[in-house]
C-alpha cells in the first residue's frame, strides 16, 4: 500500500493602511498650503532695510557747531576765550623764565636796582670806601639778589596765572559747548527712538514670514494625530492540502474489483 505526502501550508496577506477617512481631506488640504507657502517665497526672504541708525538733524547740528567752536578755538576763538589765550600767550614764556617781554616788570625791576645801588652808594660814601672794591661788590650783590627774588617771585606768579588761565580757558571752552551737548541729548533721544522702530519693523517682517508656516504647522499637527487613527488590513489565506487516506485508498482499489468493492467503495465516504 503506497503512501500520499502533504504539501507545505501557504498563506498570502494583503493588507491596506490608510489615514481616517474623515482626515483625509484637511491633510490633502495641508499639503496644498505647503506648496503654497514653498512658492510663494513666504519664509524664504531676506531683511533687506538697513539697521544702522543714522544720526538725527540735531545731532548733526550740534556735530557741525563743535566743529566750528574747534576751528575758531584754534584761531580767533572769539572775545572771551580769546582773552584767556592770550593770557596764557603772556604767562607762558614769564613762568619758563623769559623776561625780555615782559616790559612792566623790566620797568619796576630797574627803579628797584637804581635804589638798591643809590643805598650801597651812600654807605660807602659815609663810610669813605665809595669807589672801592668792597663798594663795588656790595653793589653788585645787593643788585643781584634784588634781581634774583625779584624775577623768582615774577615767575611764580606767572606760573600760578599761567594755571588759572588755562584752567578758566578749558573751562569756558566746555561751557560753551553746552548748548551742543544738550542739542546732542535730544538728538541721542531722536536715535533711540529711530533704532526702536527699526527692531519693530524688523520684528514684524520676521513674524510676517514665519506665522504662516508657524500656523500651517500646527494644523498639520492636529491632522497628524487624527490621521493615525485610520487604517485597515485583510488577510487571506489557504488551507493546507491533505492528502487522500491510505485506508480509503486501498479500498477504492477493491471496489474496483468486484460488488464488495462497490459496497466498500460507499463507505470508503465515511473517511
Amino acid at each position: 500500500m503506497s503512501g500520499g505526502s502533504d504539501k507545505k501550508q501557504k498563506t498570502t496577506t494583503t493588507g491596506t493602511n490608510e489615514p481616517w477617512e474623515p482626515a483625509q481631506a484637511g491633510l490633502k488640504y495641508g499639503i496644498g498650503e505647503a506648496q503654497n507657502l514653498y512658492k510663494s517665497g513666504i519664509g524664504a526672504s531676506a531683511y533687506t532695510n538697513s539697521t544702522v541708525v543714522p544720526f538725527s538733524q540735531r545731532t548733526e547740528g550740534a556735530m557741525d557747531s563743535i566743529m566750528d567752536k574747534s576751528n575758531a578755538a584754534q584761531g580767533t576763538m572769539g572775545k572771551p576765550l580769546q582773552a584767556l589765550s592770550d593770557q596764557i600767550d603772556m604767562f607762558r614764556p614769564i613762568a619758563q623764565g623769559d623776561f625780555s617781554n615782559d616790559q612792566t616788570f623790566n620797568r619796576t625791576l630797574g627803579r628797584a636796582q637804581e635804589d638798591a645801588r643809590n643805598s650801597v652808594n651812600l654807605g660807602a660814601s659815609a663810610a669813605g670806601r665809595y669807589g672801592s672794591a668792597t663798594h663795588q661788590g656790595n653793589v653788585a650783590r645787593e643788585v643781584g639778589e634784588l634781581t634774583d627774588r625779584a624775577q623768582l617771585q615774577r615767575q611764580q606768579w606767572a606760573t600760578s596765572g599761567l594755571n588759572n588761565a588755562s584752567s578758566a580757558l578749558s573751562n569756558a571752552y566746555q561751557t560753551s559747548l553746552q548748548p551742543e551737548a544738550s542739542q546732542m541729548g535730544l538728538g541721542g533721544m531722536d536715535e533711540d527712538l529711530m533704532a526702536r522702530t527699526m527692531s519693530d519693523q524688523a520684528r514684524i517682517f520676521q513674524e510676517q514670514q514665519n506665522l504662516p508656516w508657524d500656523n500651517l504647522a500646527r494644523y498639520q499637527a492636529i491632522l497628524g494625530g487624527y490621521g493615525q487613527l485610520g487604517g485597515n488590513s485583510t488577510s487571506t489565506a489557504k488551507a493546507p492540502i491533505q492528502s487522500a487516506s491510505p485506508f480509503g485508498n486501498a479500498l477504492t482499489g477493491y471496489a474496483a474489483a468486484g460488488p464488495i468493492g462497490g459496497i466498500l467503495g460507499g463507505a470508503s465516504a465515511f473517511f
